[in-house]
């Protein structure tokens, strides 16, 4: 279960209008359904562009915490109402997009590396290496990973090459950063260190470099696409419903572009520009 804001219209004019506004609610609360997938939708009352956000807490409930919001409303500080994390699923989808692109590749002379500092993606380490001839992990947690390169060696007789130095993501086709370049740290003295490598895809919403996704990079499958409230993201919106529910449909689901300061790229010409990493030495290096 989740909710959804919406700001609905305002009164009718005239006195037909003052009279209405008295008996209807300032949120009034309607059940929705996206498959077996039950949310809310909060519909506030919106006078002269201003909603009452503590009726919105209110009627919100515990999901006050994490109120899918319309694209670009921002709730005043201190209201208690806060905007849905969609990070986990936007990690999920970049994740398809990169193995889309990896796919485009030569196994045997793909190399990429992965940025985890906080050593949270072990599992994700062990996809790559089973789609890549070389990966380096990139982390401050490499005590995390000896049972992971355990694993490697088992399953897939290869090693994950470890380390803590970021200087090697210039020597690689593409980088993956689930969590941005320096995750919840900053690196080298607290400066934030700008990746060499073009192809750096970063799980970091509206990163100021780097590939990242925004709230219109997918089209949800039915029935959850006529679903999509209006003015709502459909990533914020898969998001909500994944993590209800967890739907394999929506965790295959691959972009169908990424974006690069503003500018949006198609998937297929990122899987090109990957693969032509890996033909020419070099490649995919240049500024991030």
């Amino acid at each position: 279960m989740f909710a959804v804001l919406q700001p609905a219209a305002g009164r009718p004019a005239g006195i037909r209008g003052r009279l209405f506004s008295r008996r209807r609610p300032a949120v009034e609360i309607r059940a929705g359904r996206a498959g077996s997938i039950p949310f809310v939708l909060l519909m506030a009352r919106c006078k002269k562009g201003r909603m009452d956000w503590g009726k919105i807490y209110r009627a919100a409930g515990r999901e006050a915490g994490r109120l899918v919001l319309p694209a670009g409303l921002t709730p005043p500080p201190g209201c208690g109402v806060i905007g849905y994390d969609s990070s986990l699923y936007r990690r999920i989808l970049l994740a398809n997009a990169f193995f889309r692109c990896m796919a485009s590749c030569s196994p045997r002379e793909l190399s990429v590396a992965l940025v985890d500092w906080e050593g949270r993606y072990g599992s994700l380490a062990l996809e790559l290496l089973a789609r890549a001839g070389t990966v380096r992990v990139v982390t401050g947690r490499p005590e995390v990973y000896e049972v992971y390169e355990e694993e490697a060696r088992r399953l897939l007789g290869a090693g994950l090459i470890v380390t803590g130095e970021a200087g090697c993501l210039d020597s690689v086709a593409a980088v993956l950063a689930p969590e941005g370049l320096t995750g919840g740290r900053r690196r080298e003295g607290g400066a934030l260190v700008r990746p060499l490598n073009r192809l750096f895809f970063s799980g970091q919403a509206q990163s100021s470099f780097g590939l990242t996704l925004d709230g219109s990079c997918i089209r949800l499958p039915a029935p959850y696409e006529s679903l999509v409230p209006p003015g709502v993201s459909r990533l914020d919106f898969a998001a909500a419903l994944y993590d209800s529910a967890r739907p394999k449909d929506l965790a295959r689901l691959l972009p169908s572009y990424i974006c690069r300061e503003g500018l949006r790229i198609p998937l297929r010409a990122a899987a090109a520009m990957m693969a032509q990493a890996v033909r020419r030495p070099g490649a995919g290096v240049g500024k991030g």
